[in-house]
């Protein structure tokens, strides 16, 4: 009869041992899924902070488009009109590069005789 007691004491434990083990496992996977969730929060808050930044950008350029100047700046530039009084002068595309540093710094070794026929040539 004693060892019916006992096996049955043995038997809870044991089942209360498991019992205590699942909520062990339960609330870590619940704690890890909290943290993870609180990684997404943070993503999620950085992501809405560059997106505002980048509707504050829109926002300026669309009122800038909006605005006179931009309309008078895109008459001008794209149509070539004036105001009264005005003068349109075009400039034309195929205009010559001026030199650059390094060739200056060639002519500058170069003796003054030969900058006068370069100037003349």
């Amino acid at each position: 009869m004693s060892t019916g007691y006992s096996s049955r004491k043995r038997a809870v434990f044991i089942l209360i041992l498991v019992m205590g083990l699942f909520l062990i496992v339960k609330l870590s996977m619940g704690v890890f899924e909290l943290l993870a969730a609180k990684e997404r929060v943070g993503e999620a808050e950085w992501e809405v902070e560059i997106l505002k930044e980048e509707q504050a950008e829109i926002k300026e350029n669309l009122e800038y488009y909006r605005s006179d100047l931009f309309v008078e700046r895109e008459i001008r530039d794209k149509l070539g009109l004036s105001k009264l009084g005005e003068v349109v002068v075009l400039v034309p595309d195929d205009l010559p590069v001026l030199s650059s540093g390094e060739e200056r710094e060639d002519e500058e070794n170069l003796a003054n005789w030969e900058k006068w026929l370069k100037l003349f040539l």
